[in-house]
């Protein structure tokens, strides 16, 4: 196994999975940028967030909203200076998330993430995630098949929602 594939488990297990914030001044380049390509437009949009303390930030927020969460790297590819993993994240709704109250509820949703690395640290990264699924599974949108009046009264909601979060959002450090 490749130091770069070790670095982007350890980005996982320890980061993430064990919720070692201190990790991340070990594995991510000072100027480290996280691509994140999951956000909703109407809400977040497509970001550059820049820096290792938003990603730390960025575990806390989801430690913080999903307590019992886990990723489970399925799948990954070592190309040399870019290694790429899918994976999935399982975890119950637990606490205030993107400006939704917690659900209780559980599920599982797949993503894909692509890692840059030089100087043995991970320079960039570019995530995707599921959220739709996360969403239907959470509640928050309709199941597969829902009629058009109930996509209309969705993306209406969703909506409100997404400009109260981003009037109560302080600075773009964290996703």
């Amino acid at each position: 196994m490749s130091e770069n594939t070790e670095i982007v488990q350890r980005w996982w297990q320890e980061l993430w999975n064990e919720r070692k914030l201190e990790v991340a001044d070990e594995l991510l380049a000072p100027d480290y940028v996280v691509h994140v390509l999951w956000s909703n437009p109407a809400l977040l949009g497509p970001r550059d967030v820049p820096g290792v303390q938003p990603a730390k930030d960025i575990v806390r927020q989801w430690s913080e909203s999903f307590e019992d969460f886990h990723v489970t790297i399925e799948n990954i590819v070592d190309a040399g200076e870019h290694v790429t993993c899918t994976h999935t994240f399982s975890a119950t709704h637990t606490g205030e998330f993107m400006g939704r109250p917690p659900t209780g509820q559980g599920g599982v949703i797949a993503g894909i993430t692509i890692m840059r690395l030089a100087n043995g640290r991970i320079q960039e990264a570019w995530t995707s995630w599921d959220m739709m699924g996360m969403a239907q599974q959470l509640g928050w949108a309709p199941k597969p098949g829902a009629g058009p009046a109930t996509m209309v009264k969705f993306m209406l909601r969703n909506a409100r929602i997404a400009r109260r979060a981003s009037r109560a959002r302080p600075a773009p450090s964290a996703v």
